[in-house]
């Protein structure tokens, strides 16, 4: 009887080499899943931010179309004065390539 006893109080809690591997491949998972999330939103927002400096340009190159009855140039160079930009054309936020103008008057950007 006593050697019964001993044998119950001498068991340790603890968890098993397979609990332990489930856990950590678990959380391998949940961390993947969770960093893919996190990509796709930041490659979300960089190209809405292309997108939303095309429109802006857009907008000036048909602002000028209406006034002068022409395109500008494919680089827009006629764009970058007082009356339109005072700097210098914006470019793509993300490849910092410059935006062009193709034949029928629409911006675009080579990258997106």
């Amino acid at each position: 009887m006593i050697d019964v006893a001993n044998r119950v109080q001498s068991r340790k809690s603890g968890f098993t080499l397979i609990e332990i591997i489930a856990a950590v491949v678990l959380i391998s998972v949940v961390g993947f899943l969770g960093m893919r999330h996190v990509r796709t939103a930041g490659a979300g927002g960089q190209d809405r931010a292309c997108e939303l400096t095309r429109q802006m340009l857009q907008n000036e190159v048909d602002r000028y179309q209406r006034l002068n009855r022409a395109l500008p140039s494919t680089d827009m160079r006629e764009l970058v004065t007082t009356e339109y930009w005072d700097a210098s054309i914006p470019v793509c936020p993300v490849s910092g390539n410059p935006m062009t103008i193709d034949r029928t008057g629409k911006v675009v950007c080579a990258t997106h």
